[in-house]
């Protein structure tokens, strides 16, 4: 087994940590311990960012409270921007729209459409040139949250921008 300590670019950690097949006389790699720069900073800015829910008081009309979640979100997206982009990683937000039960599937689907806008129209202008935003509906299923609610909310995505070493 090859343990791997210590700190690599992004490309390198995110190849090495999925090293399927592994590498050639190795027979498992252990990279529990090899990190990326800034590893705990971002980790910690997606953690803050995909718990943040922005809510809607009814359609796409945001509740209260909207305005400051999404205050939050921008800082902490602006944040995450430039640390991903000092770490060679671009970041892909993928926004969703939930719905609570009343109304058919029809007008739920295009209401979580809307609200999944909604939000990324907000998003996308701070995003750098390397990141996007896009709503998303085909992998709502897919999410961990599973509830009902009138809100939209984010999960990123993060890519190298650089090839890893050969």
């Amino acid at each position: 087994m090859l343990h791997l300590v210590g700190s690599a670019p992004f490309a390198d950690w995110q190849r090495l940590r999925a090293a399927n097949p592994p590498i050639p006389g190795v027979e498992r790699i252990d990279a529990s311990r090899l990190n990326y720069p800034d590893a705990v900073e971002i980790g910690a800015t997606v953690a803050r960012i995909e718990k943040a829910r922005i809510g809607f008081a009814a359609g796409v009309e945001p509740d209260p409270a909207a305005e400051s979640t999404l205050q939050a979100m921008l800082a902490d997206l602006d944040r995450l921007e430039r640390l991903a982009a000092r770490s060679g990683i671009a970041v892909e937000l993928h926004v969703f729209g939930l719905t609570d039960e009343p109304g058919g599937s029809l007008m739920n689907r295009d209401l979580r459409l809307r609200r999944a806008e909604w939000l990324a129209l907000r998003l996308t202008p701070t995003l750098e040139a390397s990141g996007r935003a896009r709503a998303d509906l085909e992998t709502l299923s897919a999410l961990e949250f599973h509830g009902s609610a009138r809100a939209a909310l984010v999960r990123i995505d993060l890519q190298p921008t650089r090839p890893a070493t050969p």
